[in-house]
């Protein structure tokens, strides 16, 4: 569904963002409720290789979508640039293209409009991550045997069997990404485009792809994409079995185990002991963060999802956890150079010696082999839903203390989502608001007593008292707290705020089957109700 798109800057972390609107006078009711289930499905998604939506506006006229802005541009106009794509660079660009649609389809989610357009560059640098965009066209399914039959897309990627009008399944979207493929590896679309739109509809319909057009690759490369553009789709490889293709596999042979390191284990294992409200606090932070804040715990996540799901398993924390206990066996207790790693050079000599000494057997030496249950506790804490998957925003708050720097901009970000009146204070009511979906047990009170937060004298909730949680039972370590707070306001005025309402009912996961975040809240909150 088209809208205009601007760039657009945050006053509040000076973050750029890319700004869709859509003018609701022209808008069919239809149209309305199609374009409330894109953003409610584009708030549901969480995966590193789907940008993400940010805010939601509504007001009288208009709609607008706040979204991640991926400066690298569209995979189109790369592939303009370069001509082709090697193969090893075209083989990155598909695992990635890949590991969303598998995300997708394991989520009961079919995009149905994958083409060059949708997916865009992070950054400009050469490795930049790929990410998809635009759910106008995507339907979820309600249980595995579901069809769809509307004949809808972008001729040149859509597959036999949706311009066929008759029943198709989620096998569309393989299609479409071997098209994607070819154009990477050729430079040229697989069809001929001078017979116009009718003749190029036929020659879809009939699979009669130009194969001599991909006579400079290699066999695996050329096996994968014909392993896609099978016009039966019960004969297309699925996204999980493209992803173990050897095209991929082989390319991909030398990537190194995960390594779950001492940081990263003691950051989950105090994530699993925190209160519910800064675990939600946590969970809102990982929504705000840059993506060079991320990188490093995003490519753990990434290693960690063993199968590709896009989400991490409770045998894959298990497996790692026991990788790290086999590591730590063999190391010193007394290991100076990785403890000397940890400790400031500003430090005396003799300071240095004695925390050593206290620290180095606990830092370097956990238990050689973890109780069998602690995977299972920390797991259960990451897995808020139930649904045995821990997602990708959960794994980065559960990870904040690691890498992240904590500005105090980007916590005054998340402070104005819960003060929604701009009064600089947070009201039981407010917290109530954004909190309401999960607070499936007790009350607001009851959550706030057990984050043991200072409440004022009208019983609310100030910003210094807000940015306390984060530093609360080391939710940072000491070398992160956080500076002095400059040239933030306290609250946005007005004037600088989309005067926007909620929209008319509350989003929800639009079916069953596909996920309902573990904290919805993180994605209510990002539909403005601002008065």
């Amino acid at each position: 569904m088209s809208g205009s798109i601007q760039l657009v800057t945050s006053k509040v972390d000076g973050r750029k963002h890319a700004l869709k609107t859509f003018d609701k006078n022209g808008l069919t009711e239809g149209r309305y409720r199609h374009l409330k289930k894109e953003c409610e499905v584009f708030l549901t998604v969480d995966h590193p290789n789907i940008a993400q939506l940010s805010d939601v506006y509504e007001w009288e006229d208009g709609i607008a979508l706040i979204m991640e802005y991926c400066s690298g541009g569209e995979l189109l106009q790369r592939l303009e640039a370069q001509e082709v794509y090697d193969e090893a660079a075209a083989a990155e660009a598909t695992s990635q293209m890949l590991q969303a649609v598998n995300y997708l389809h394991a989520h009961s989610i079919v995009h149905r409009d994958l083409k060059l357009q949708n997916f865009l560059y992070e950054s400009a640098e050469k490795d930049a991550l790929l990410k998809l965009i635009d759910f106008g066209l995507c339907e979820t399914l309600e249980d595995a045997d579901m069809k769809m039959k509307a004949s809808v897309g972008t001729l040149e990627f859509c597959s036999p069997d949706v311009i066929s009008g008759k029943e198709y399944t989620s096998q569309c979207d393989l299609w479409s990404l071997g098209v994607v493929v070819f154009m990477l590896l050729a430079g040229r679309p697989p069809w001929s485009t001078s017979r116009g739109f009718e003749g190029m509809r036929k020659d879809i319909e009939k699979g009669l792809v130009k194969w001599d057009r991909l006579h400079n690759v290699s066999e695996h490369a050329r096996d994968f994409v014909q392993k896609l553009l099978v016009v039966n789709p019960t004969q297309r490889m699925t996204a999980e079995t493209a992803l173990q293709h050897p095209w991929l596999t082989k390319t991909f042979a030398d990537v190194a185990e995960p390594k779950l390191g001492p940081s990263v284990l003691v950051s989950l294992q105090q994530y699993s002991s925190k209160s519910k409200m800064q675990r939600l606090l946590l969970q809102l932070l990982a929504q705000e963060l840059a993506p060079e804040e991320v990188s490093e715990m995003r490519e753990l996540f990434m290693k960690l999802d063993s199968d590709a799901r896009g989400t991490i398993r409770l045998c894959d924390l298990k497996d790692a956890m026991r990788r790290h206990s086999r590591r730590a066996k063999n190391q010193s207790p007394t290991n100076a150079r990785w403890t000397e790693h940890l400790l400031s050079p500003k430090m005396r000599a003799s300071h240095r010696r004695r925390i050593r000494q206290e620290t180095a057997p606990f830092l370097v030496s956990p238990p050689v082999s973890p109780p069998a249950d602690e995977a299972e506790q920390i797991f259960s804490v990451l897995d808020a839903n139930g649904d045995e998957e821990v997602y990708y925003s959960d794994f980065l708050a559960a990870t904040a203390s690691v890498r992240w720097q904590l500005r105090r901009e980007v916590l005054r970000k998340i402070f104005n989502r819960f003060d929604r009146d701009r009064s600089g204070t947070i009201s039981m009511h407010e917290v109530q608001l954004v909190l309401k979906e999960s607070l499936e047990e007790g009350s607001v009170e009851e959550l706030l007593e057990e984050s043991k937060v200072a409440l004022d004298s009208n019983g609310e909730i100030s910003f210094e008292a807000f940015v306390s949680l984060f530093e609360k039972k080391d939710v940072l370590p000491p070398e992160q707290l956080l500076p002095p707070e400059q040239n933030v306001p306290h609250a946005l005025p007005r004037e600088d705020l989309l005067r926007a309402c909620a929209w008319d009912e509350t989003p929800k996961s639009p079916v069953s089957s596909t996920r309902t975040h573990p904290l919805l809240f993180a994605a209510l909150a990002r539909v403005a109700t601002v008065a």
